[in-house]
């Protein structure tokens, strides 16, 4: 088992980047991951892979997995 996840949010433009979180996401990419450093890595490749509207943005957080 990875101790952590790439989560990559994409958010309306509307919302600070600090407040985007899986809460009011329009949109969300997981990604387990062995290392925390990885998060930085495989965030902007999981990004490639949405699709983003007009006034939207993407944000890449690291979080460690429960359990």
């Amino acid at each position: 088992m990875t101790g952590f996840l790439a989560v990559v949010l994409v958010c309306a433009a509307g919302i600070a980047g600090s407040d985007c979180s899986r809460d009011n996401a329009l949109d969300m990419l997981v990604q387990p991951v062995a290392q925390v450093t990885e998060c930085a890595q495989v965030g902007p490749v999981l990004a490639t892979h949405l699709s983003l509207g007009p006034g939207e943005f993407y944000k890449v957080a690291c979080e460690r997995r429960k359990g």
